[in-house]
């Protein structure tokens, strides 16, 4: 989906957000969702012979990560609190770093791309680029008149087309 040759950002976006939606509710209940990735583990451990453990805790690490919760006891809580929630942890925040706010902006910019234009009327178009240029500098008003030219132009000629084609088909 994410790469289609005619892909629409905008439900790209939705896609995103709900994946980030599921990733917090995964991280809110750690326990359920890690207890189902743990016993998947234990299967294929079990299939290949091995026993899953957890390294031994010391009061000072320097090269890894350091749980000192006196409550972990099993390699099952250890790897839930050690790997799982940092993961979960770093995905979510890298999500929303790369997918935040400021880069719809240039999501509303790809729905005036031209191969859209067949797709919306003019006024969905002038709605489209009245939005977009709440969001940049008063020198691109300018271009808005000059967009709305343009369209005028490739509106008119592409009405031109469909009167042609209707005419030609009860022809």
């Amino acid at each position: 989906m994410f790469q289609a040759p005619r892909i629409d950002l905008s439900e790209v976006w939705k896609h995103i957000e709900l994946l980030i939606s599921n990733l917090k509710q995964h991280k809110e209940n750690p326990e359920s969702e890690f207890f189902i990735i743990w016993h998947e583990g234990l299967e294929i451990a079990a299939k290949l012979n091995l026993e899953l453990s957890f390294p031994r805790i010391v009061n000072r690490q320097l090269y890894r990560s350091n749980i000192s919760d006196p409550n972990i006891d099993n390699a099952e809580d250890y790897y839930r609190t050690s790997v799982f929630m940092p993961y979960l942890d770093d995905l979510i925040t890298s999500l929303e770093d790369r997918f935040s706010g400021h880069n719809k902006v240039v999501l509303k910019l790809a729905t005036i791309h031209p191969m859209y234009f067949k797709e919306f009327t003019k006024q969905d178009f002038l709605q489209k680029l009245s939005n977009i240029v709440e969001h940049f500098p008063p020198n691109f008003t300018h271009d808005h008149y000059l967009m709305r030219a343009l369209y005028g132009l490739i509106f008119g000629k592409l009405e031109i087309q469909k009167r042609i084609t209707l005419l030609l088909r009860n022809f």
